[in-house]
């Protein structure tokens, strides 16, 4: 958590600190589709991304999209394999000074602002085309440098509806445009403005093809001797589909052809283009209207056939998975989260603030900052407004599906009589949660407002200046929202009602996560941000852990003595394992066996399924990663965090610092605990608030000394995992599982002599003390079955004069005065012919720990 005196003190240590610890890396918040298999599905990005124009310069992807009324408009987004992508730029930062642009007066320009870009390069120049209704232009931006340079623009009187910039190989240039019917006119020779004297035209009537229907969304290109543009079209009674028209010349005549008619996932796929591979494959980028998410695009492969593009299965599908085209640089999103410290959320714009962000409508600039107050983002108010929709300054960034959330921590403490301040789900039915200030007195609301309607659902009366708010968004099965606040980060309360969420063409955008203030009665007021953070999890009410600081009633207690167990590096084997932690006497497992990308972890009662089996691959840097066997997921720090609390999960294989752990000896042989390499070795993989109970939760802590930070890793036969991980991770946990007595040595002493095994005909069995602290001890017993049976569902008894407190690699059926019963496990119950099994225990110094006798295998 940050604290103000830290940052007046040591504020130039803090941003190095900041800098190391969250930097971007991956983000739990994840809009790619890339599925960590060499597989990717449709849609290519499940987010609001609609208009798509993409080009390839090199082995790089550039892509623009349509972001109507907000500012910076027109992202340049950048991937290296078609599917992985990032936001590099925007074209520009203001589209125009009116009262439309600044939500000035009454106006506004939802739904309007930039329209349907076409993004192309020739000899060494980008060019950004659109045009605005808003303002009544077209414009054509130019750059040299499109991932970091500035743009210059050119303004043409006029509306040229939908338009697509073409260059000719004879060194024209032409823009065509238009609804239904398709249109021409040539640009000068530096492409800034309409030739004089020209040519221009018709090209095709779009009606002849479909009626009356829509027919628009050009796109040209010109591929050996042909010229194709594409154009979006709605036939009656037919789902949106894409028409590719054909001509040796300008001129025609021309061909036409459906080369994309589906219905996908309950939607047409359309409007786009096509572009190709460095070894010259092609694939077409197109969207489908994706719910109240918005306009998503997918991305499919296409073929030639007579010299026709057509697009995924002969134009009359496109799969929901495809092989990744190309060989990329991994996982890249445009949804992140933020620490607002101009480093955790990426790359960022002229205003400092990371490209992620966009504002609704122009911002107004003296009235935001994230200097003021470093590390916070500041919202003051300068203007009063009737409602948020009609509020300057709302911060906004996509929601994406299928799932997401995000949360805020804002401080509250500088607010004004009216204010209104907090986190919304944004569209023209809007809802959020809040705080709104009144008489003094401040509340915590839920306002839902459907059509821009605003009804407050629910009012919480609180006497605190910082709050945490949440929204949780499902798309996909009833496009829902659901809103929640907590007073302390971890504990959340559900408040209001259900956002029913609604694509709706008065702002024809997708639902956008926002961050606002707005006054109803007198400016000066502010609030700031202490961060906002996204996740794939659908966590709803109760636990749900924020902070670095925790309420000290949940805090895990601290030994007295944490330096009894001496951090030595540990070692452990590559292959499969169980991971038993030593406190709870329960296992490291996923959440509902499910392999999914930000699914939970916790401990349960083993029961050998594929969600309790953990690969262990050291990495050769001193690391482990941790893959489930449940498919190619890592053990993983959520959003690379370095706090204690940070919650853990399991996330694709990517190699990341959140996936490495460093495994350490506690001074017990065979307990470890678990540093994770995103905190620096700092924090541990620890059992939230000492929780025995199944389904209790894991996190990352700071080294404690307690049981609950500490790991048993029980071989599974064979050792060989269902999935073998497919990339090395890069961070290994730190946990470290031992029941071992807080009077245990900070040193442990050496092991015994191992004791002459008992044997007979068909058993043996081998004991030692593995380390021994006065009071206590830890044993190990290795049981061979020497025989040519099996014993099936085994059970052993012998006779052993000190207590055990605690047993693993069996499950320990108890201890009656002298006689102990232990068994194998319900998921390992056999101990085949050849087979060993070492039973390890804790156990209080009784009248000696000399070997048990009297043993009994059945």
């Amino acid at each position: 958590m940050k604290r103000e005196i830290i940052f007046k003190i040591c504020s130039i240590i803090l941003s190095f600190a900041m800098a190391a610890c969250l930097a971007p890396g991956k983000v739990s918040a994840d809009s790619s589709s890339d599925k960590g298999n060499g597989t990717y599905s449709n849609p290519v990005i499940y987010a609001d991304v609609p208009d798509v124009s993409v080009i390839r310069v090199g082995s790089t992807y550039y892509m623009a999209s349509t972001t109507m009324h907000m500012s910076p408009g027109v992202p340049i987004m950048k991937s290296t394999d078609l599917v992985n992508w990032e936001i590099c730029n925007y074209v520009y930062d203001r589209i125009a000074e009116n009262n439309e642009a600044n939500l000035a007066n009454g106006k506004s320009m939802y739904g309007k602002g930039s329209w349907a870009a076409s993004l192309k390069y020739n000899k060494g120049t980008y060019y950004c085309s659109f045009m605005s209704y808003t303002t009544g232009k077209t414009y054509i931006y130019q750059t040299k440098d499109i991932e970091n340079g500035s743009w210059t623009k050119y303004e043409i009187n006029g509306t040229y509806h939908d338009m697509s910039l073409l260059f000719d190989t004879d060194g024209r240039v032409y823009m065509l445009y238009g609804g239904t019917q398709i249109k021409y006119v040539e640009l000068n020779s530096d492409v800034t403005g309409i030739k004089y004297g020209g040519a221009s035209g018709t090209l095709f009537d779009g009606s002849r093809l479909v009626g009356q229907s829509l027919f628009e969304g050009t796109q040209a290109t010109k591929i050996n001797g042909y010229y194709y543009v594409f154009n979006i079209a709605w036939p009656s009674g037919k789902p949106r589909t894409e028409y590719c028209s054909r001509s040796k010349s300008l001129y025609g005549p021309w061909e036409h052809k459906i080369v994309l008619q589906t219905n996908f996932q309950g939607a047409g796929v359309a409007q786009g283009g096509i572009v190709d591979t460095p070894d010259g494959k092609w694939y077409a980028m197109m969207f489908k209207d994706n719910g109240s998410v918005g306009r998503s695009p997918v991305l499919a492969p296409v073929t030639w056939q007579s010299d026709w593009p057509m697009i995924g299965s002969n134009g009359t599908s496109v799969s929901a998975a495809y092989q990744i085209p190309l060989a990329g640089s991994g996982r890249k999103t445009i949804v992140k989260s933020d620490e607002f410290d101009g480093v955790s959320s990426g790359k960022t714009w002229k205003n400092g603030l990371g490209l992620v962000w966009q504002w609704n409508h122009n911002p107004d600039n003296n009235n935001w900052s994230i200097t003021q107050r470093p590390g916070y983002l500041r919202l003051k108010n300068g203007m009063t407004a009737s409602a948020l929709h009609t509020a300057k300054n709302t911060l906004t960034q996509r929601t994406y599906g299928p799932t997401c959330s995000a949360k805020v921590c804002m401080d509250v403490t500088n607010m004004k009589n009216g204010d209104v301040a907090g986190l919304t789900a944004f569209a023209y039915s809007y809802g959020y949660v809040g705080v709104k200030m009144n008489n003094g007195s401040k509340q915590i609301v839920m306002v839902n407002a459907p059509s821009s309607n605003p009804n407050q659902i629910e009012a919480v009366n609180i006497n605190t200046n910082k709050v945490y708010l949440k929204i949780e968004c499902s798309f996909g099965s009833g496009d829902k929202a659901n809103f929640f606040y907590s007073l302390d980060g971890n504990s959340w309360k559900k408040i209001g009602n259900q956002l029913n969420m609604v694509y709706d063409l008065t702002h024809f955008m997708g639902y956008r996560f926002g961050l606002f203030n707005y006054a109803t009665q007198q400016t000066g007021g502010y609030v700031d941000f202490d961060f906002f953070r996204v996740s794939d999890q659908l966590k709803g009410a109760g636990y749900d852990p924020t902070e670095s600081s925790v309420n000290p009633s949940t805090a895990p207690v601290v030994s007295a003595n944490p330096s009894k167990a001496p951090m030595v590096t540990g070692t452990v084997s590559d292959g499969l394992y169980y991971i038993k932690n030593v406190n709870a006497q329960k296992y490291l497992q996923v959440k509902s066996n499910t392999g999914a990308a930000g699914q939970n972890v916790e401990i349960s009662t083993g029961t050998g399924a594929a969600g309790q089996k953990w690969y262990v691959t050291n990495t050769g840097d001193g690391y482990i990663t941790l893959t489930s066997a449940l498919g190619n997921f890592m053990l993983d720090v959520d959003r690379g965090s370095a706090d204690d609390g940070a919650n853990i999960q399991i996330y694709h294989g990517y190699s990341g610092d959140s996936q490495k752990f460093l495994l350490q000896n506690t001074g017990t042989a065979g307990v470890y605990t678990l540093a994770t390499k995103v905190s620096n070795d700092s924090k541990n993989l620890d059992v939230y608030n000492h929780g025995k109970t199944d389904g209790s939760n894991v996190c990352q802590w700071s080294l404690t000394g307690n049981p609950n930070q500490q790991w048993i890793f029980e071989a599974v036969n064979p050792v060989v995992p269902s999935i073998a991980p497919s990339v090395a991770p890069s961070v290994a946990p730190s946990v470290a599982p031992s029941a071992v007595p807080s009077t245990a040595p900070s040193v442990a002493p050496s092991e015994e002599p191992s004791k002459a095994p008992v044997v007979d005909s068909d058993i043996s069995y081998q004991y030692k003390v593995t380390s021994d602290w006065g009071s206590g001890f830890q044993g190990e017993i290795v049981v061979k079955n020497n025989s040519n049976k099996t014993y099936s569902n085994w059970q052993l008894t012998f006779n052993y004069n000190s207590r055990i407190s605690s047993l693993w690699g069996a499950e320990f059926a108890g201890q009656t005065g002298s006689k102990v019963t232990v068994k194998g496990p319900s998921w390992d119950a056999n101990l085949a012919p050849g087979q060993s099994v070492s039973i390890n225990f804790v156990a209080d110094l009784g009248s000696d720990k000399n070997a048990p006798t009297n043993y009994v295998l059945g």
